[in-house]
């Protein structure tokens, strides 16, 4: 997830792989500025006491800046 400074959410996508090129969802671009970049997912796993497998989530955030 991509959020703009005032916290409005700009760009969401589940993929690993993905790369932003400085673009909304709708393909407007951005404009310059400050942008944080929130990616939630997991790493790992252990065990309940009932021996079911959960993973463990991870979260990860920092700020990134455009320019043009």
């Amino acid at each position: 997830k991509i959020y703009n400074r005032w916290g409005k959410l700009v760009y969401t996508s589940n993929d690993p792989n993905f790369e932003w090129d400085g673009t909304l969802e709708n393909g407007n671009e951005c404009g310059e500025g400050a942008y944080l970049v929130i990616m939630d997912g997991t790493f790992g796993s252990t065990y309940d006491d009932d021996g079911n497998r959960l993973s463990n989530p991870v979260r990860d955030e920092f700020w990134i800046h455009l320019l043009k």
